[in-house]
């Protein structure tokens, strides 16, 4: 009988374990977790084009919004002494996870008049709740533990989304060719 009582004694501390620190709230985050390398690529008469590559530099896995071959950028960008918010691309894949060292690459367009921008994207730097939650994806029992998976990846989009932005590029008039690609090797 006391061998019982040990027992569940055990199991009720494990599963007040387990639900502690499934239900305690993350930390934010409080680091820069991207970095963004700007390359010019073309122009038009009436826009500029840029390959964007997006490196994750933290430690974290980072879940970010796009699909395989998207990234859901926001460009703000710098005309006639105002910042205006360019298109953004929109999209219903949903969530893509960003590896820490892994690089994401992309393409924007920024109007020919421009005379700055900046690019931006909104992230979520997955703790192990998160990263624990996107594990359970597809499996078989994915149906049965989609409400503890909310529950988890939900904590981290509360407390740990952020939207980061990368530098100002400053953009000098006619800089580009126009109607022809340039060589990638080349910097802003």
């Amino acid at each position: 009988m006391k061998r019982q009582a040990r027992v569940a004694a055990c199991v009720v501390v494990a599963i007040g374990t387990a639900l502690y620190f499934g239900l305690r709230q993350p930390s934010p985050v409080n680091s820069q977790c991207l970095t963004f390398d700007v390359i010019p690529i073309g122009s038009s008469d009436d826009f500029r084009t840029f390959a964007v590559s997006v490196s994750n530099i933290s430690e974290s896995t980072v879940e970010l919004l796009g699909d395989i071959h998207r990234i859901d950028f926001t460009v703000v960008y710098l005309t006639n002494g105002s910042w205006r918010t360019g298109s953004t691309q929109i999209l219903t894949a949903g969530p893509v996870l960003v590896l820490p060292g892994q690089v994401e690459h992309d393409s924007i367009r920024v109007p020919a008049g421009a005379a700055a921008f900046k690019v931006g994207l909104a992230i979520t730097s997955l703790t192990w709740r998160g990263r624990f939650a996107w594990f359970c994806l597809g499996s078989r029992f994915e149906s049965l533990l989609h409400p503890i998976m909310a529950r988890l990846i939900g904590q981290d989009e509360r407390c740990r989304t952020q939207f980061e932005w990368s530098k100002d590029f400053q953009l000098p008039r006619d800089e580009l060719p126009t109607n022809s690609a340039i060589n990638l090797n080349g910097r802003l």
